[in-house]
């Protein structure tokens, strides 16, 4: 049961933070040496050291029309709380539990990691497990070849990073879809910093923009994970 509140209250967080971003703004100049490559050996033993940590995968789609309409659908909304010292996991699909746009907790299915990820955890670190989300939903997991997003840190303080070279999870994303203005096609990572000062990633994020008509709509695969390192259990 406590498993499950917990699973619910992260999936009331996302479900307000999702895609948006917030924290406090740094100065450029403090950020200037991790813009390149902010994959840093730090934040690579930090990943390594981790005991418990928490997955979701979330993929939905936006419209908006002239009118200012909107709607929002979730195609797929999963996620874990792993163990990884005890190899013990709680994991939901909560897709049918937003069907309404609202979370109805007696429609949260219980099922087993592999089921909902395609892939078995057991065995793998925080890192291991991160890279295995990616590749099964068709994201580049060199997360050291990316750009840095100057003008969304400029606008609001998240620092992005976007990944060079094309990722198949656009490509599946656009998939007989005729459109009539591709606004944008991207995949990009937030970082945060942790109390040690270790900045990591916290999200990476496959996002297609395009417009039919009137209508723009908004594809999303999003997938998180944070870690819990050093916390009781």
């Amino acid at each position: 049961m406590r498993r499950k509140c917990l699973i619910v209250a992260l999936a009331a967080i996302t479900l307000l933070g999702t895609i948006s971003g917030c924290g406090k703004k740094e100065s450029k100049e403090a950020i200037k040496v991790s813009e390149d490559n902010p994959i840093t050996t730090e934040c690579e033993n930090y990943f390594a050291k981790a005991n418990h940590i928490s997955v979701s995968v979330v993929k939905r789609t936006e419209t908006n029309d002239l009118d200012g309409n909107s709607s929002m659908t979730y195609e797929k909304y999963v996620t874990s709380d792993i163990n990884l010292k005890d190899e013990t996991d709680s994991t939901f699909d909560l897709t049918e539990a937003l069907a309404s746009g609202e979370l109805i907790e007696d429609k949260i299915k219980e099922l087993s990691f592999k089921e909902v990820f395609g892939f078995d955890y057991k065995g793998k670190s925080a890192d291991g497990i991160f890279n295995g989300l990616m590749e099964s939903n068709g994201m580049d997991t060199n997360l050291k070849d990316v750009t840095f997003d100057d003008e969304t840190y400029d606008a609001n303080g998240r620092k992005l990073y976007v990944l060079n070279g094309e990722s198949s999870v656009l490509k599946s994303l656009l998939k007989d879809t005729k459109y009539d203005e591709l606004k944008s096609s991207k995949v990009y990572y937030q970082t945060m910093k942790t109390e040690a000062g270790v900045e990591i990633p916290e999200n990476v994020t496959a996002e297609v923009e395009y417009r039919i008509g009137d209508v723009t709509y908004k594809k999303t695969v999003y997938i998180e994970i944070t870690i819990y390192s050093g916390e009781e259990e």
